[in-house]
């Protein structure tokens, strides 16, 4: 049986992208389907009164180089604006720290004591964190990084730097950059999310971080508007059907295995037909993944977390506080939000501030208004700046599937998915899930997938 395509790749974010972009250099050739109208998956950025609103991915570090590297081949490096964080001050009896080692250090927020048990434990791990990071797309066999998979990140802070400590600063940090609770992580998931978010420099896109993603997709084949519903592989290659709107064959599920090719149905609203290609990359959030295969493949990817996020914005022309600020809050019980950000992203535009709000508050909030997620925002704008904000626009950005959550025993479902990923003909899976909650673990897994499928 003959083929109409090459490799099709699932999904259109960092992943999908990275891996088209290898398989076209070594030959290939790939066609991305995504199921939205934009590439760039969470790296997603809107146009909010006057300025940036990042509602996924906010800025990378110098120790992102492949993302680096994509920002340089763009033509996006005069568009690269620090993203500098200060201390806030708080009055909510909580306390507000920057980000980085040396702020930290210098921050009156933390006693003495407290600042010489984290300088010890920050030269510790300044060789581990860079074999952290030396993971992506290689094999873990270290005992001593299955040792920190296994290990609650909690208890492994609270013994090195004290409880005080870690429910005060680590534990905030960590809910706020992953959207899921500080207890849920693992002391590898915790440093692994660490090593790719604390660096010497970090940086933003003036025009917003999207710019990245369309950079990549200019040179490839990629059609939006085409979410794929189901999967079907045998020894041969891969059949993609392309259905149109209400008439849609076939419905969102697992796809049968069939004998004579991987069909792949795709809801398209301006074509109709049966492509055939010879491989498939998903390069997709886990959950969806997880319904477009079946067997012990899909349990697999089911047992692998995500955690939810809702970030609330608001535009203010101006505010009694340095910016750029963060806070980042304890958990009080009472308080629904983990971390604040306050930032002008152009000169001449107005400030924005946006918030990562904790469970079980974005629980409601996934499915609630806007109006009541940008009302927590400005009350702990108020109860922090002593004066109640008034908005010129609000957003909310949503994410059911933001960022796989890195729980003890992550490492271990990841690898049982990549075996069993291997055993299925012409298929290779890619997204930040199987290496790191980052965006450059996203690029990484869809170079590696990609290599999976080049001879």
């Amino acid at each position: 049986m003959g083929t109409d395509g090459d490799v099709a790749v699932i999904g259109a974010g960092l992943a999908g992208l990275a891996a088209a972009r290898r398989l076209a250099a070594a030959g290939r050739e790939p066609i991305v389907f995504e199921a939205t109208d934009r590439v760039g998956g969470r790296q997603r950025t809107s146009e909010l009164g006057g300025t940036v609103f990042e509602q996924g991915a906010v800025f990378f570090g110098d120790n992102y180089p492949n993302l680096r590297s994509l920002v340089s081949s763009g033509g996006l490096e005069h568009d690269m604006k620090p993203y500098d964080v200060v201390r806030m001050r708080s009055t909510t009896g909580t306390r507000s720290a920057p980000s980085g080692l040396m702020p930290l250090l210098r921050t009156p927020a933390l006693p003495w004591k407290e600042k010489g048990a984290l300088l010890a434990l920050g030269v510790r791990l300044t060789p581990h964190l860079r074999q952290i990071r030396n993971m992506l797309g290689h094999p873990v066999t270290a005992g001593w990084l299955l040792k920190l998979d296994r290990t609650d990140a909690q208890s492994w802070f609270g013994s090195r730097v004290g409880d005080r400590f870690t429910d005060s600063i680590v534990s905030p940090v960590l809910e706020s950059l992953s959207f899921a609770a500080a207890p849920e992580w693992s002391a590898l998931g915790a440093l692994m999310l660490m090593a790719f978010s604390a660096s010497r420099h970090l940086y933003g896109l003036r025009n917003g971080l999207d710019q990245i993603a369309r950079s990549m997709a200019a040179e490839l084949t990629v059609k939006t508007g085409s979410p794929v519903t189901s999967l079907g592989f045998d020894c041969r290659g891969v059949n993609v059907e392309i259905s149109n709107g209400a008439a849609a064959g076939g419905t969102a599920g697992r796809a049968p295995q069939t004998g004579d090719g991987v069909n792949v149905e795709i809801s398209n609203g301006a074509a109709a037909g049966r492509l055939r290609f010879r491989d498939v990359v998903v390069a997709l959030p886990g959950p969806h993944a997880a319904s477009l295969l079946e067997g012990p493949l899909a349990e697999a990817i089911g047992a692998i977390r995500y955690s939810s996020s809702v970030v609330p914005a608001i535009t203010v022309d101006a505010l009694p506080t340095e910016v750029p600020a963060t806070s980042f809050y304890e958990d009080t019980g009472d308080n629904p939000i983990s971390g604040l950000a306050i930032e002008r992203p152009r000169p001449d535009g107005p400030i924005i501030c946006f918030a990562a709000i904790r469970p079980p508050w974005k629980q409601d909030l996934l499915e609630a208004g806007d109006d009541e997620a940008v009302g927590l925002l400005i009350d702990v704008l108020e109860k922090d700046l002593g004066s109640r904000p008034e908005p010129t626009a609000s957003a909310v950005a949503r994410w059911r599937y933001a960022v796989p959550v890195g729980e003890p025993g992550l490492l271990g479902r990841q690898r049982q998915v990549l075996r069993l990923a291997s055993e299925v003909p012409h298929l290779s899976l890619a997204g930040d899930w199987l290496v790191s909650p980052s965006q450059e673990g996203a690029i990484v897994s869809g170079q590696r997938a990609a290599r999976a499928l080049v001879p």
